[in-house]
């Protein structure tokens, strides 16, 4: 169970992790990576983070928020059996039938040490981009503790952070991302975490930190309201546009036209602003939260914000 109650990891013998919603008793994503049975899991104390261990000997750190993963912890030699982090989530204990426990530092990919990751953290990975603890570059700039700052640690960031919630907002937060940081230097890491295959997630957020540094202008709409998606017709993804006048705790609950649930997007507490381009906007990919493609028909979609409601209706043609 997760520390706040609302959701409930479970792991399989068939190599999956479930994330469940205790409101609504559904699947909210599946977690696939491991190559065997799973036979551990473990929140972080804040609950941003899901460790799992089992048959292949791997451990495994996930964002349950969006399904991506952070990281593989390797040196077992057979099942990892328990996981535990200690109270303050820095670091990791695993057991193992190989007869060792093993201590990890816990991946602590608040770079700033703020209580928050955000576009400032991954800026800040940027700036030391390239360089070794050895040579210089901040330590906490080394996510995955390799003793080199690469792409490995941007995405280690980037994988974390909600890409909805990248919104970079000087004004409100008091922060400035670094002068000496480039969009073109932010174009290669894009470049090379697309290369090595990093998940959506991740790249739409290194694609929010490449708006920031060119458009970094905030805009707050006077009203908060629900968008027309697009493409409607669509098959088989879709981008659900809004906009807040002011922050809001946001969810999106999709029904089929019965009424039944068929998917709910939480997508946290947002700051305000426009939610309308493809990295910002909500993004469905046409599934239930079975993971099962959904059939062609009409679908209606509602945003909450706070106490703001809105529905609207879309259509999949297969």
């Amino acid at each position: 169970m997760s520390p706040d109650g609302q959701t409930l990891a479970s792991g399989s013998g068939d190599q999956t992790i479930r994330i469940w919603s205790v409101d609504t008793e559904r699947t909210l994503r599946v977690l696939r990576g491991h190559t065997g049975s799973i036979a551990s899991l473990a929140f972080h104390p804040n609950g941003s983070r899901l460790a799992s261990g089992g048959s292949d000997s791997s451990i495994r750190l996930w964002n349950p928020a969006t399904g991506a993963s952070i990281a593989t912890l390797k040196g077992h030699s057979s099942w990892v059996v328990s996981l535990a982090f200690n109270s303050t989530g820095d670091m990791l204990v695993s057991g193992s039938l190989d007869k060792t426990i093993r201590i990890y530092e816990s991946l602590t990919v608040d770079v700033s040490g703020n209580g928050s990751v955000t576009l400032f953290d991954l800026a800040r990975v940027a700036e030391n981009y390239g360089k070794t603890v050895a040579g210089g570059a901040n330590p906490r700039a080394d996510v995955n503790k390799d003793g080199r700052v690469d792409i490995k640690d941007l995405i280690a960031v980037a994988s974390v952070i909600n890409p909805s919630y990248a919104q970079v907002a000087p004004a409100a937060s008091g922060e400035q991302l670094p002068a000496a940081l480039r969009a073109a230097e932010v174009q290669t890491y894009l470049q090379e975490a697309r290369a090595i295959g990093a998940d959506a997630a991740a790249i739409a957020v290194l694609e929010q930190l490449l708006a920031a540094l060119t458009q970094p202008e905030v805009v707050v709409p006077k009203e908060t309201a629900l968008l027309a998606n697009y493409p409607n017709p669509f098959n088989p993804e879709t981008w659900i546009p809004y906009q807040l006048a002011e922050p809001a705790d946001v969810r999106i609950a999709i029904h089929s036209a019965d009424g039944a649930l068929v998917r709910q997007l939480v997508l946290g507490a947002l700051p305000a602003g426009v939610y309308q381009a493809k990295p910002r906007a909500a993004y469905w990919d046409g599934k239930n939260a079975q993971g099962e493609p959904v059939a062609s028909g009409v679908y209606f979609y509602t945003l909450k914000a706070g106490e703001f409601s809105a529905t609207k209706k879309m259509l999949i043609r297969k």
